[in-house]
């Protein structure tokens, strides 16, 4: 069973999987980076921005 991700990456979560998605062209392999990246922003946790749009710029970052 699927753990739900923290809620504070819940606003990004949609475009991370789309970016995700428009880079690997595979909706399974989408789904695998997009769980790889909340897993590194969880283990990277002290270094998530507070600021919004700084978060999204990061969480992005990551998923490159």
């Amino acid at each position: 069973m699927a753990q739900r991700p923290p809620a504070r990456y819940e606003p990004y979560l949609d475009g991370l999987f789309t970016y995700c998605l428009s880079v690997l062209c595979d909706h399974e392999a989408a789904t695998a980076a997009l769980g790889d990246v909340l897993a590194l922003a969880e283990r990277r946790g002290r270094h998530v921005p507070e600021a919004p749009a700084d978060r999204r710029a990061w969480l992005y970052a990551l998923a490159r």
